[in-house]
């Protein structure tokens, strides 16, 4: 049906076409590596933020007054923010859940 030296040419570009995609997939493949390597490190950083977002609220206010206190010795404001700094994140907390809520 066909001459053998079309058979030929076109197993010739078929071989030729299947190196080119084997080739552009390694391409592609390195390319989302690059690509994906933030996403990668943002994923890791939001699923460390959450493991330490628990304890946040009990450790926080006594770091906070260390520092403060060590940073900061003669600031009153920091003293009164940092007193103050408990109530008003668990009244954001609790605002932010009724507004969740609704």
């Amino acid at each position: 049906m066909y001459p053998q030296s079309e058979l030929g040419a076109l197993a010739a570009r078929k071989v030729a076409l299947q190196l080119e995609i084997v080739r552009l997939r390694g391409q592609c493949a390195a390319a989302a590596d690059q690509v994906a390597r933030p996403i990668e490190w943002l994923d890791r950083a939001v699923t460390a933020s959450r493991r330490v977002a628990p304890m946040l609220p009990l450790v926080a206010p006594p770091l906070l007054r260390v520092l403060g206190g060590a940073l900061f010795p003669r600031v009153k404001l920091i003293a009164s923010l940092v007193r103050w700094a408990p109530l008003v994140y668990g009244a954001v907390r609790r605002a932010r859940a009724a507004s969740d809520k609704k």
